[in-house]
């Protein structure tokens, strides 16, 4: 057992601060990062007999953390579920703004403006990232953990359902009412400028 204490305590002096970023860069939250982290190691020297050093240990190491996060996006998702509300007014509010009743085109102002080609490497600029990292934190709880674990954690759409048991459908609703409103937001805040 001291082996397993004197590993983890290598890696965690070799490893702790870039799971850090990795795990503050996806969740945006210390205290979260934190926790992630400090559980990733927990798993690790728990499962430590299963390694058996095939492989290099900050990819052992990232592939828990990666699940931990997914599993922190699942639970959030979870926990927003049992709260939202889901009456069909909350539900079609996006889109009864965004699109004329009379035969589902764009409403008015909500026309989408043409983004350039010089916005290709957009995601390269700093102050988009920001503005595109506030967006994303508007968006409803539930939308945000279906981003993270189809983005982020690179789930599968079929993966993604089953983990969070949702139809195939409501996730593609979901997708696309999240894809609608980080658009909007972007064009106000980012384009409109």
């Amino acid at each position: 057992m001291s082996d397993s204490f004197s590993i983890i305590e290598k890696w965690v002096d070799s490893y702790a601060d870039e799971m850090y970023s990795w795990a503050y860069y996806k969740t945006s939250d210390r205290h979260i990062a934190e926790d992630v982290v400090q559980d990733t190691f927990f798993a690790a020297m728990k499962s430590m007999e299963r390694f058996r050093g095939g492989s290099n240990p900050r990819t052992y190491l990232m592939s828990i953390l990666n699940n931990k996060l997914a599993d922190y996006y699942r639970n959030k998702y979870n926990r927003s579920n049992e709260k939202y509300d889901s009456s069909p007014e909350n539900e079609e509010l996006l889109e009864q703004t965004m699109f004329a009743e009379s035969g589902g085109g764009w409403n008015g102002n909500f026309i989408p403006s043409k983004w350039t080609s010089e916005d290709e490497n957009i995601l390269d600029n700093e102050e988009f990232r920001e503005i595109f990292d506030k967006c994303l934190q508007k968006l409803p709880e539930r939308w945000f953990s279906v981003v993270q674990l189809k983005y982020i954690a690179d789930k599968t759409t079929d993966t993604l359902c089953k983990e969070l048991n949702i139809s195939k459908t409501n996730y593609w609703q979901i997708l696309h009412k999240t894809r609608l409103q980080l658009r909007r937001c972007l064009e106000v805040k980012w384009f409109a400028q």
